[in-house]
């Protein structure tokens, strides 16, 4: 036990014993499966369903929070891909994480739901009712590691969920409900690409299941394989190569427009890819390919960085789509031990692989490259020019596209087993289990810069007509190996010199999860309106995180000796590396022990305007290791005064505690200028940004409204309209390092233990760590309406969703404001007051027809902007349009008398929309991506083709 881990036993032995059982269960497989249709909250069949949202058992029509049910099939109409593409046409989920929306190496690429915009962290994850192994340190759940085909449908609670299922569940609640009564074989096998010929994926899924030993065990398998080749640039994208920005207004003093522009056609006055000179008396020569000096043109609305047109350089992302590959094992096994206990166990394994594309290397303004009139590439002419005006040196600013772009590659691991039973005596309900698992995650940062050794190089001078680095001039440092590299001119580096000043980094995460639950349910009485429904329970969670990273990521940008021009910003900063620079965490563990009690009271039924009455509450009791005891609850009330008309509403205190890197996050410096009330001294600081164990739970209280109509005389029609609001009192996130130290200088003495100062009070650093110190408002509306009847033998089925986003405010702890509703702007993670989808299904016979609609509003640019006017926050343009993307779907079911064969075609973004313009690096000629790619579709028209096969 102690080699394996509890995870990796609790892992291995769970897939062998469900995969042990397959060859005497595959002699009695059979399939007795109804159709997975659709089904929503408010449709007519929610009668049957067990939803989420409660632990008592209920369903949709007594369940007091808003709930969406989206079905398996439904999702495979609207995105064949996977599930997380489905989901994320859901409108309630904003700002979800996808292959698209990972454009640096920053961690495990995958699929994590966001719910409400509120950020990743507050959206809890379910399997089957159940927490499951974590993705990330962070706690979040990559729903890629999910068994698609045995997904049988997925429910969505938008309102505070603490009481009944824990921490993390302030947004709500997302479970993926397992199809725990399939038998028979079922496949399907799909691919795609883009009508740009690029985003080619394919994948590979498989089911089983059977029941053997008289129809007592029941043994479900699953594998899957999806690769992406994802898009590693944006060559075929024609809206990226707009280079759309704001800039500043360089005649603001002398003219009559704003202080902003909003222009396309930006590029850098700052650099080129040859180099260029950018200040003193050579300003604006540039070198090309061979070192051969050129003057630079200049193009219109010149500022000191960025201009329109010119011979400057529009830096583009690395790519548009991350490439993805994951592989998913997947086995459970239930036994019926008795007519009433059942025992069962469950195994997974999942594999993921990525590759990103950064940005190519850029150095300017404070970080441009020194050139001394001795440097050894220096060519006569410029050489002799420095001479005439008696310079020594001068700033040479250079994006370098062809010194490579930093590469990255995310691999992540993922074993989890568990075992549970459930027995039912009494018209009780109880049921345990216990889940182990454990996550491994490495990172790779390649082709970077090396600080120390970069500026080393580029200090260079002839010696013997050999080009040699200034530092080799020394004894000292002969065993450096330091090559030369000469930066005029495109393609001028040599690969020696390349090699000498880039090199890799890495970084290896472990996650381990251990969790136990207990639950019982069951009515311990009746009323006059009937059961009382009652649940209960206590869970048992721990969870660990550690971090190791390479060497040079972990020392400081240090002055070689007899070197000249690492620049100021860069002296003494901690982690070596232009980008990904990684920390060490030492392990940290986190364990939540917590009990809960939940009842369900029915108060009328079938009399005058009380057709109905039920409230429901619940309270949990959570205490944590690190932050200790915190209570959360719920009221809610459904009341249907006659048919056709049901009210709802819930008042809740929901929790989410801080995660492990939150409070432990190893500090990572850079600099930055700040302005020193104290000394009345502004200087490039040292700033560290990292955990603070300091933190306590968030804490929201949230209020969930609404209204569900199905009249009588329309039958198969339901509508649904729910208000929200919820506040978070003490949201985690971070200061400016200038706010912290105004802070401590005004009185606020907590935040003095952030500052640090020498002894005679010179300011030596801060430290911008998470805080309790955000207030949050998160408050809209909800819709929801269905429509299913036949025409002529023909089934059709219509669905609208809408979500409107009335407020997304955070207040620091100065009262600024800051409201993001209704800002789709690529500078934020982009959050339109409204957003929709509306689909039609027509099955006829074997033949079903999907068309969807998704509608995206349109929102301002940047809420910290004022169309029109002189003051110093005035542009003349503030406004990115909303989309409307249309996805078709055909699907046939072929005659045979041989299991089902359907054979199905999608194309995503029939139109062939492309976004809108909003940059997401404002100011900067270096714009990550034209667009809001967690917003806005930045693949294109999309053919996605496949069969599905099913045999019973």
């Amino acid at each position: 036990m102690k080699v394996f881990g509890i995870w990796r036993f609790a892992s291995v032995s769970s897939l062998a014993l469900i995969l042990a059982a397959v060859p005497a269960s595959a002699q009695n497989a059979s399939v007795n499966e109804a159709d997975d249709e659709s089904k929503s909250e408010t449709d007519n069949q929610a009668d049957s369903i067990v939803v989420t949202g409660t632990r008592v058992h209920s369903n949709g029509n007594a369940a007091p929070t808003p709930l969406t049910v989206v079905g398996k099939d439904q999702l495979d109409l609207a995105a064949p891909t996977n599930l997380a593409d489905g989901l994320a046409q859901i409108p309630e989920f904003r700002s979800s994480q996808r292959p698209s929306s990972f454009v640096t190496p920053q961690g495990p690429t995958g699929a994590f739901l966001n719910l409400r915009g509120l950020g990743l962290s507050r959206s809890l994850i379910l399997f089957n009712g159940r927490r499951v192994q974590p993705t990330t340190q962070e706690g979040r759940t990559d729903v890629n590691t999910f068994p698609d085909l045995l997904v049988k449908r997925v429910d969505v609670v938008t309102g505070g969920a603490s009481a009944a299922y824990g921490s993390d569940a302030v947004a709500g609640v997302v479970n993926f409900v397992l199809d725990d009564e399939f038998e028979g074989i079922k496949a399907d096998l799909g691919a795609g690409i883009s009508s740009r010929e690029d985003n080619g994926s394919q994948k590979i899924r498989l089911a089983f299941g059977t029941k053997f030993a008289d129809d007592r065990a029941h043994l479900l398998v699953s594998g899957d394989y999806f690769h992406s080749d994802g898009v590693l640039n944006t060559d075929n994208r024609s809206w990226d190569s707009k280079h759309c920005n704001v800039i500043p207004n360089p005649t603001f003093a002398t003219d009559n427009r704003t202080a902003l522009l909003f222009r396309c056609g930006v590029t850098g006055t700052q650099f080129a890819t040859g180099g260029v000179i950018t200040s003193g008396a050579l300003r604006g020569t540039q070198f090309l390919p061979g070192g051969v000096p050129a003057v630079f043109n200049y193009g219109t609305e010149v500022s000191a960085g960025t201009m329109v047109g010119g011979d400057g350089y529009w830096n583009p992302r690395g790519n548009v789509s991350t490439p993805l590959t994951s592989k998913t094992l997947f086995g459970h096994l239930r036994y019926d031990a008795t007519d009433n206990v059942e025992l069962w166990v469950e195994g997974s394994y999942a594999k993921s692989d990525s590759f990103f594309f950064g940005t190519s290397p850029s150095y300017s303004g404070t970080t441009a490259i020194t050139v001394y009139r001795d440097n050894a590439f220096l060519d006569a002419v410029t050489r002799q020019r420095m001479v005439n005006a008696n310079l020594q040196s001068f700033s040479l600013g250079r994006i370098s596209p062809d010194w490579g772009r930093n590469e990255g590659q995310s691999n992540t691991e993922l074993y989890r087993g568990a075992f549970g039973f459930k027995a039912e005596f009494g018209g009780w309900t109880a049921d345990g289990s216990f889940d182990a698992g454990q996550t491994k995650s490495h990172l790779e940062n390649n082709n970077s810069p090396n600080h120390t050794k970069f500026f080393e190089a580029l200090d260079s001078v002839l010696v013997n007509g050999v080009s040699t680095c200034r530092s080799m001039l020394l004894a000292v440092n002969a065993g450096r190996g330091c090559v030369a590299l000469n930066p005029f001119g495109f393609g001028s580096a040599s690969q020696a010199a390349l090699d000498y000043a880039f090199d890799d980094g890495y970084s290896d995460a472990t996650v381990n999860q251990q969790s136990a639950e207990f639950n019982l349910r069951g009515s311990p009485f009746s009323l006059w309106a009937g059961e009382v429904g009652f649940a209960t329970g206590v869970t048992w969670r721990q969870i660990s995180a550690e971090q190791t990273s390479d060497p040079l990521s972990q020392s400081t940008i240090t002055v070689i000796p007899n070197t000249r021009g690492l620049p100021a910003t860069f002296n003494g900063k901690l982690g070596v590396f232009l980008t990904g620079n990684q920390g060490v965490q030492p392990k940290q563990t986190i364990t939540v022990k917590e009990g809960y009690a939940e009842i369900q009271v029915p108060l009328a039924r079938d009399i005058t305007l009380l057709k109905s009455l039920d409230v429901n509450a619940a309270v949990r009791f959570a205490d944590y290791s690190t932050t200790g005891g915190v209570w959360s609850w719920k009221v809610g009330g459904a009341w249907e005064p006659f048919d056709g008309i049901r009210v709802r509403a819930t008042r809740s205190r929901d929790v989410r505690a801080p995660n492990i890197p939150e409070l432990y996050a190893p500090a990572l410096a850079s600099l930055a200028p700040i302005l020193d009330p104290l000394k009345g001294t502004n200087n490039n600081t040292p700033v560290f940004f990292g955990g603070f164990a300091g933190l306590t739970p968030e804490i929201a209280n949230t209020l969930t409204a609404g209204v569900v109509l199905r009249p009588a005389f329309l039958p198969g029609f339901s509508f649904s309209v729910d208000y929200y609001d919820i506040k978070i009192a003490n949201a985690i996130g971070t200061l400016t390092a200038q706010n912290i130290v105004n802070l401590c200088f005004s009185g606020e003495t907590d935040y003095c233990q952030f500052v640090n100062r020498l002894g005679d009070g010179t300011l030596s650093s801060v430290l911008n760590l998470n805080f309790n110190q955000n207030k949050l408002i998160n408050r809209g509306v909800d819709f929801e309406a269905n429509y299913t009847t036949e025409i002529g033998g023909a089934k059709l089925s219509l669905r609208a969703l809408a979500s409107y986003l009335d407020s997304l405010a955070t207040t620091d702890p100065f009262g600024k404001v800051d409201e993001r509703a209704g800002v789709n702007g690529g500078e934020a993670f982009g959050t339109p007051h409204w957003q929709g989808s509306l689909s039609a299904t027509l099955q006829i016979g074997g033949f079903t027809a999907f068309v969807q609609e998704r509608l995206i509003g349109g929102g301002l640019y940047s809420n910290q902007y004022v169309v029109g006017g002189r003051t110093t926050n005035s542009i003349d343009f503030n406004s990115v349009a909303g989309r409307a993307y249309t996805d078709v779907t055909l699907r046939y079911k072929l005659p045979t008398s041989r299991g089902d064969w359907e054979i199905y075609g999608t194309i995503n973004n029939l139109l062939d929309r492309d976004p809108p313009a909003s940059p997401t690096r404002i100011g900067a000629p270096a714009s990550i991506l034209g667009t809001n790619p967690t917003l806005y579709d930045v693949i294109g028209r999309q053919f996605n083709v496949g069969v599905r096969l099913k045999f019973q």
